[in-house]
């Protein structure tokens, strides 16, 4: 009898540890090759939120929409979102930089990753917030660069089977969001372009005093895919690119417009995004048709995710403007994918015009191509075709 019990005990052991170890073997996520995110086995890009929706069913609100990826702060929230077939990431703000009391940061860090670590939902972490920048002293870090690489190297050791996310402010050269984003595997930026002219600029947290949150020498929302650019370069080959993106409006009056936030979504990916994550949705009033715009593009991307994911096509497409009274700057930005035998070209108008193109020299032929989501298909004529693009104008062409 003893005998017995000692058996059932010892199974009932095994089985726990093996199941805790399967659930374990759900949260592992890794960057393949070409930086694109792995988890579950399956190529995944990030389509993520850091608010829980004022809803009944918020989780299940966020997967109907399209969203895979939700911040969480503590089980419950990780329960509901693993409920929902959702990813979640955790973030542990600033105790990552150990140039200051590393051993309580430390004892902190290992009780937060060992509390969550084999929850199912869990699938990144993140650092702090913004370290290399502080609003008014934009040249101040906030963190040390070499207490947050000690942290980030911790935390990597003793949680070797998840990703650790960085998110940067839209300043700083790439050589210090380089210097701040060492032993991680995904970087990102922050970019909220659509602003009020008669903001208060003194007052109001990250403006500058010409009232932009951006900084570059282009201050339309195509600055998206530059500060991508950057990120890339700050990223080097080892490390994935996100984007953080606008869910707000900076004075509670002009919120992005859908055509605003399906441009910045898509121009972000043809430079090469490998997620999009939205900040400020807790400002957004729901239900409003302003969150019914942004879950209608996360549902667009979402539909698309296996063709955003998939390998990338070189070309030497060429583009030929009729003349309507616009200059042309980048123009219609072009990025090509094949994903199970068909070759997606996925277009954006950066002009704050319209546009007519004549796309040519294309690595395909035939009688036309399918335009997805307009119900229509363009003819192809002498291995060429044109289109027409409104301002900021998107068209995802399949063949």
């Amino acid at each position: 009898m003893r005998y017995s019990i000692f058996v059932l005990i010892v199974s009932f052991v095994f089985f726990a540890m093996l199941c805790k170890k399967s659930c374990a073997a759900e949260t592992i996520s890794k960057l393949d090759s070409d930086k694109t995110l792995i988890v579950n086995g399956k190529r995944f890009f990030a389509i993520g939120i850091y608010y829980i929706p004022k809803s009944e069913k918020p989780f299940q609100e966020l997967a109907e929409a399209g969203f895979n990826l939700v911040k969480c702060g503590k089980r419950e929230e990780l329960d509901a979102a693993h409920e929902n077939g959702l990813k979640a990431w955790m973030s542990f703000g600033d105790r990552l930089d150990l140039s200051r009391d590393e051993e309580k940061q430390k004892e902190e860090i290992r009780k937060i990753v060992n509390e969550f670590k084999d929850h199912p939902a869990l699938m990144i972490w993140e650092s702090m917030d913004e370290p290399a920048w502080t609003w008014k002293k934009p040249w101040k870090p906030r963190a040390s660069a070499e207490g947050l690489a000690q942290g980030h190297k911790f935390v990597k050791d003793i949680d070797p089977e998840h990703l650790l996310w960085i998110n940067h402010a839209p300043r700083n050269t790439w050589k210090t969001l380089a210097k701040f984003s060492q032993n991680l595997d995904v970087i990102a930026c922050d970019v909220y372009p659509v602003i009020s002219r008669d903001i208060d600029a003194e007052n109001t947290y990250a403006i500058m005093l010409n009232g932009k949150q951006t900084d570059l020498a282009n201050l339309t929302i195509s600055c998206v895919g530059e500060y991508i650019d950057k990120l890339k370069k700050a990223a080097g080959s080892k490390q994935a690119v996100w984007l953080v993106a606008q869910g707000f409006a900076w004075d509670d009056k002009l919120f992005p417009t859908y055509q605003q936030m399906r441009f910045m979504a898509y121009n972000a990916i043809i430079h090469g995004v490998n997620g999009i994550l939205y900040w400020g949705t807790q400002a957004m009033p729901q239900p409003s048709q302003h969150w019914t715009d942004l879950k209608k593009v996360v549902r667009e991307i979402a539909d698309i995710e296996a063709i955003i994911t998939s390998p990338n096509i070189s070309h030497n497409i060429k583009k030929d403007y009729k003349e309507m009274g616009y200059s042309i700057d980048a123009g219609v930005e072009v990025m090509l994918k094949q994903y199970q035998g068909s070759i997606y070209m996925i277009t954006a108008n950066t002009s704050v015009g319209p546009a007519e193109v004549t796309f040519s020299e294309l690595p395909f032929t035939g009688e036309s191509v399918q335009v997805l989501g307009e119900n229509r298909s363009v003819n192809i004529t002498s291995d060429s075709f044109k289109d027409k693009f409104e301002p900021y104008g998107i068209h995802v062409y399949k063949k």
